[in-house]
């Protein structure tokens, strides 16, 4: 009767539970629907490639986000919509976005033409929406549900007058132009602002891909420029095949032109137009070999994050991301972390106006994110408030041209601001004001990582670095901020001169470098060995330093991600095997104000920022020659502690198992201590103290055990003595799995 009464109760307390975790597992999987972002371009058709490029970055970072667990908890997916180039099918397709999905933001269109067809449904439906790379400014204009992540052609065709006269030295520019949003915006940009400048535009031709016989049109235009000569530009506003079909034209009729590309030329799509019409990539490489383009993305610049993200995505798709992939992972990127920062709630129209009123706030220098294409701000129309790289193809890969424009990051910082405008070192374009910046083209090829000293934090580098450029550079002033000892670039050269594309030098640098080691995964640790180079004295509106994509060649080591370095250094210590090496650039800021009267007065403090090339070489600890040194002889210690188990705790062989226990314990305090003399006083635990001190308690129970069993047999309580053998026996190997399966983790 008392069994069927605890019964009872014990069955009101199941069900009990039962209905709170049910009713509380109800709301938990409301929250983890998916968060859906429709992502919308051209799917099929001609211009398939780019839309697999908008496609698979968006998948790429959605995966990223969804293996870190997703947005609080919540996996995001990606649902594409094919709408082939077509905008009376883009209307179609917002409409089915905004109405039939539960979509949060769509990401896209990818042609201006069809953003605009379909901006008045999304603004309609208020489904707020991001595209990388359509750039007319009617895009965004009067509709505050679109967003971009880059300049718009306004911006770009100011920009590109600009650059025409600061780095191509020509006095007449041509424009040909695709008749849409895309290419009129741009044509009419340009027109606008090359006289302002003190360029002439010369002949002008509009070309309608869709209705015109473009093979005529580009053989027209060809022949018309045939006599042309390197004073002369020619602007290509066109897309990417009508964009090759012109260039290949120009080239044939023997045409000394220069020529300038718009966003099209920039894409990994112009290369592969041009290969598909000379049928051999050797030769579309001398057809382009030359060209300049406006672009969203070049690699060579990158940080350390827009190079993770090239090498995962070729790792992923085995393919290399062009520009437009680089964009579209940004405009996902910044459209989920939108929807992070508004934590929206309710139904699915107020969820779409939060992530809207949440990408609003994207509007100044502390709010703005940081891309791998770089920093994204938007204006009060939506627009990124950036300027564009120009690229030049070499060797058949787009590479940043020797001369940059780069906005002034707070004209009220600047000194003698109108004498620097009158003088030049400052050019204004529109509204902004940009600095004509130098283009620095460095490689390092490693030799040797030695000496790599955990104690002291520090290794020896031995290295060729070499440096191409247009404009005279002091390479004495040329600085490595992580060397023990100042490095001086000497005055004798290994190799030095001119070229005709400008200077060259290149030097041997044997020199120790510090580190700042992490030993939280000790033994079992990685570490990141960087070597930094930066010039002392000129910041990065004047010189940019970045990594030369024909000399460091990633062809070269296909394994090593980013640029080869060699063949994969030697490193002269087998404690350490090579894993990767990664070559990027980055900013190194400085808060200091110099006293500058004007930054102390600004209403943005102005940090000096300083362009700094980066080698980081990633190497691992030989973890396994450590473990059996240290871990083998414990193992065997652990294994004899069991086997004293079964000696009866009692006369003679209670002191013997006693002893083996004890003697196994300081054995384990012994190598602990020996562990910890290997590194320097780092004042935290690292992952082979863990399995240490599970040691220690599994040595320390086999010792309480011996003891408590003894007591109880000198106490005339056997039987119980022999039940605490009989479980310690049990318990004992499951303790040693235990230590096993935390030894592996850590290991993992």
């Amino acid at each position: 009767m008392v069994g069927s009464r605890w019964g009872a109760r014990l069955l009101t307390v199941l069900a009990v539970m039962v209905a709170a975790a049910a009713g509380a597992t109800l709301p938990v999987r409301a929250e983890s629907e998916p968060i859906v972002l429709a992502v919308v371009g051209p799917m099929s058709g001609d211009d398939a490639a780019s839309g697999r490029a908008i496609r698979d970055a968006a998948k790429l970072y959605a995966s990223q986000v969804n293996a870190r667990g997703g947005i609080n908890g919540r996996k995001v997916r990606i649902k594409t919509f094919d709408n082939q180039h077509d905008t009376s099918l883009a209307r179609q397709r917002a409409r089915q976005i905004a109405t039939e999905s539960n979509a949060v933001a769509a990401i896209g269109h990818y042609y201006s033409s069809n953003s605009i067809a379909a901006g008045d449904i999304y603004a309609e439906h208020g489904i707020p929406v991001v595209t990388g790379s359509a750039t007319a400014p009617g895009v965004t204009r009067d509709n505050p549900w679109y967003y971009r992540v880059i300049a718009d052609n306004s911006m770009k065709g100011r920009l590109t007058a600009q650059y025409l006269r600061s780095f191509m030295d020509v006095d007449t520019v041509h424009i040909a132009y695709e008749e849409d949003a895309y290419g009129r915006t741009l044509h009419s940009s340009l027109r606008e602002m090359a006289p302002k400048v003190g360029i002439e535009v010369g002949k002008r031709w509009g070309i309608d891909s869709k209705h015109d016989d473009v093979r005529a049109r580009v053989d027209t235009i060809a022949e018309k420029l045939a006599d042309a000569g390197d004073d002369e530009a020619i602007f290509l506003g066109l897309l990417d095949k009508q964009s090759a079909m012109l260039v290949k034209a120009l080239r044939d009729a023997g045409s000394g032109v220069k020529i300038l590309g718009g966003d099209s030329v920039g894409l990994g799509t112009f290369p592969d137009e041009m290969a598909a019409m000379t049928e051999s990539e050797d030769a579309a490489a001398d057809y382009i070999e030359g060209i300049h383009a406006t672009t969203y993305f070049i690699p060579d610049v990158g940080n350390r994050a827009a190079r993770r993200f090239v090498d995962t995505f070729e790792k992923r798709y085995g393919r290399k991301p062009d520009a437009l992939a680089a964009t579209y992972y940004d405009a996902t990127a910044i459209a989920l972390e939108a929807y992070r920062r508004a934590e929206p709630s309710g139904d699915l129209p107020d969820r779409r106006a939060a992530v809207r009123e949440s990408l609003a706030r994207f509007d100044g220098p502390a709010e703005a994110f940081h891309g791998v294409t770089g920093t994204i701000r938007f204006d009060e129309q939506g627009n990124a408030v950036r300027s564009a790289p120009f690229g030049v193809y070499r060797q058949g890969k787009l590479i940043s041209a020797a001369g940059q424009l780069t906005p002034v990051g707070n004209p009220e910082a600047v000194l003698n601001l109108q004498d620097q405008i009158k003088s030049g070192d400052i050019v204004r374009v529109g509204d902004q004001l940009l600095y004509e910046t130098a283009v620095v083209y460095t490689g390092l090829d490693l030799n040797s990582i030695t000496a790599i000293d955990q104690q002291t934090g520090t290794f020896q580098a031995d290295f060729y670095i070499w440096f191409r450029h247009t404009a005279p550079l002091d390479y004495d002033k040329i600085v490595f901020p992580n060397a023990v000892d100042s490095v001086k670039l000497g005055e004798k050269p290994l190799m030095s001169g001119m070229t005709e594309s400008g200077y060259y030098s290149a030097y041997r640098v044997v020199a120790t470098f510090e580190h700042d080691f992490e030993f939280q995964a000790y033994p079992f640790d990685q570490q990141k060995l960087k070597i930094r180079i930066r010039h002392q004295d000129k910041p990065l509106e004047k010189l940019i330093f970045v990594a030369d994509e024909i000399g460091m060649n990633p062809e070269k080591n296909p394994g090593s991600e980013g640029l080869a370095v060699n063949s994969g250094p030697r490193l002269g210590d087998s404690e350490w095997h090579l894993r990767d090496v990664l070559v990027y650039s980055n900013v190194r800021k400085t808060e200091s104000t110099l006293g500058n009267p004007r930054t102390i007065a600004a209403a943005s403090n102005q940090s000096l920022s300083f362009s700094r090339f980066n080698v980081q070489t990633e190497v691992a600890r030989n973890s396994n020659s450590y473990l059996l040194k240290n871990m083998v002889p414990l193992t065997l210690f652990v294994l004899v502690g069991y086997c004293t188990m079964f000696i009866r705790p009692e006369g003679p062989p209670f002191a013997a198992r006693v002893t083996v226990g004890v003697t196994a314990l300081l054995t384990t305090v012994f190598y602990s201590q020996r562990s910890q003399s290997d590194l320097p006083d780092i004042g935290y635990l690292v992952a082979i103290d863990y399995i240490y001190y599970a040691v220690y308690l599994y040595f320390l129970y086999a010792i309480a055990m011996t003891v408590a069993e003894h007591v109880f047999i000198m106490r005339d309580r056997k039987e119980r003595a022999m039940r605490m053998s009989a479980f310690s026996k049990r318990f004992m190997p499951v303790m040693i799995l235990g230590i096993g399966g935390l030894a592996l983790a850590l290991y993992a």
